[in-house]
């Protein structure tokens, strides 16, 4: 079974800053499994994060390491959002789980499968599982979501290598029924967590370059255009991407 991630476009406001690839591949391995699940505690086993991931290293050590790490960046985060009667954007910080636990005494209330657990049986470390829940503010993202919302293979995203394939793959697949994306300049540095010290040069070649070769396989005939303003030196003002859209099956 492919194992597919979907969640509410508004998660794709959120920068994932300082993400390291592989700690990409953690948060949405995770994000596959706490769909339709409200803000219960889901007991993960650490074995089963580690196949969801395709995670590498062995040692358990290391696993439990990124994944605190994981969590912690995401603490760092920012959210904003339109409140909709009076169009004002607020900016709150990105508190997506109440409960990321390794050995606490709680009380998970399913499994990530969605089976219910009628026993809580005082798991530690040493049994390899972690107990996370949703911060009910933000479930939203995840539950009863049928419209306005992105959703792709998580293997497709995991065989990305670079942090800024990864970003641009979740951010184009929002507009999959399109295949069309534009990024002002100053959206494009943002949500890709770009240098500030980078030039548009060096955007070309260290990023856009690469963006084509990762995302060409999984989006056909992707083209990426720079856009420019309408005065005398032409300065770049944005990078749209084009693409042909997928069937949505209904």
């Amino acid at each position: 079974m492919v194992e597919m991630v979907k969640y509410k476009n508004e998660l794709n406001r959120v920068a994932l800053e300082q993400f390291t690839p592989s700690e990409m591949n953690l948060f949405f391995a995770i994000v596959s499994r706490i769909r339709n699940k409200e803000d219960c505690v889901i007991r993960f086993s650490l074995k089963e994060i580690r196949e969801l991931a395709q995670y590498k290293p062995t040692a358990a050590n290391r696993l439990i390491e990124d994944l605190t790490h994981t969590y912690a960046k995401l603490l760092k985060l920012t959210y904003p959002h339109t409140y909709t009667k009076k169009d004002q954007v607020i900016i709150e910080s990105f508190n997506l789980f109440k409960n990321f636990e390794f050995c606490e005494e709680n009380e998970a209330t399913y499994d990530s499968s969605g089976e219910k657990i009628t026993a809580h049986t005082g798991t530690t470390l040493k049994d390899g599982y972690v107990d996370i829940a949703v911060n009910p503010h933000f479930s939203c993202l995840f539950n009863n979501v049928f419209s306005g919302f992105t959703q792709f293979s998580l293997s497709e995203f995991i065989s990305l290598k670079s942090k800024y394939a990864k970003n641009m793959f979740r951010l184009l697949k929002q507009f999959r029924s399109t295949g069309y994306r534009r990024f002002s300049i100053v959206e494009f540095r943002y949500m890709l967590s770009i240098p500030k010290s980078y030039q548009i040069g060096q955007i070309d070649q260290k990023i856009i370059q690469r963006l084509k070769q990762e995302l060409s396989p999984y989006f056909k005939n992707l083209t990426i255009r720079k856009e420019y303003a309408r005065t005398q030196g032409k300065k770049v003002t944005g990078y749209n991407f084009y693409f042909t859209p997928e069937k949505i099956y209904r």
